[in-house]
């Protein structure tokens, strides 16, 4: 015996009800253990009400699917520390951060040094262009169905870390940059120009190896 929709939309109703969180990673895989559970005791002329709270009851009920909850997100949390630092390391590793702070260097170097407020213009154009390349990376993503916007009403754990590792450092730097960038000091402006644009290839590279390395692979929670 299979459940209909209307079970199936009920089955998730009750988890998102028992959860603190709308984590989609988490209630999927809750669904589809009760799900599979519930479709067992249906074949055994069990009825989806007594299923669904048998399924319920076993797990433990809410404060189970809490603790499941917390326990599920102090994994992924410690996965994307992980897999950052293996980033970090293939990165300086590989030399491939000479290239964008060779660019910085050129930039400092052109004409571009002889007009009024050099730094903070050029350096303002890069970082917009930036988040627009993000953000069109972003909606790629969903609009692929492998990756849903932060405007849906369930939130994706892994795209919210891999945000607050790629957007808020490269705007919070960037801020940086803004104030310090634009001075009499040649030293400073020299060093801030470079540190932008090699942060800007960092993040681009960080994003686009984590949604390979991690935000693409499923995970299971044991």
């Amino acid at each position: 015996m299979t459940t209909t929709s209307h079970q199936q939309k009920t089955i998730y109703s009750l988890i998102e009800n028992s959860l603190s969180c709308e984590y989609e990673e988490i209630q999927d895989e809750l669904y589809d253990h009760f799900l599979t559970e519930i479709t067992a005791l249906m074949k055994n002329d069990i009825s989806f009400t007594d299923a669904i709270n048998i399924v319920y009851n076993d797990f433990g009920g809410q404060p189970e699917l809490l603790r499941i909850e917390a326990s599920y997100i102090a994994m992924i949390k410690k996965q994307g520390k992980v897999l950052y630092k293996q980033f970090a390391s293939q990165y300086f590793m590989s030399f491939h951060w000479l290239i964008p702070m060779l660019l910085g260097v050129l930039v400092y170097i052109i004409p571009f040094n002889k007009l009024p407020f050099p730094f903070i213009a050029i350096n303002i154009l890069v970082y917009f262009l930036v988040v627009i390349y993000g953000m069109w990376y972003f909606k790629k993503w969903r609009l692929e169905g492998e990756y849903r916007s932060f405007n849906n009403e369930k939130k994706n754990l892994k795209a919210i870390i891999i945000f607050n590792y790629y957007v808020r450092p490269l705007s919070s730097l960037s801020s940086l940059i803004f104030v310090f960038n634009h001075t009499d000091n040649p030293i400073i402006s020299f060093l801030t120009t470079v540190v932008l644009y090699l942060a800007v290839d960092y993040s681009v590279s960080f994003l686009k190896y984590m949604k390979h390395n991690w935000l693409l692979s499923s995970t299971k929670y044991a």
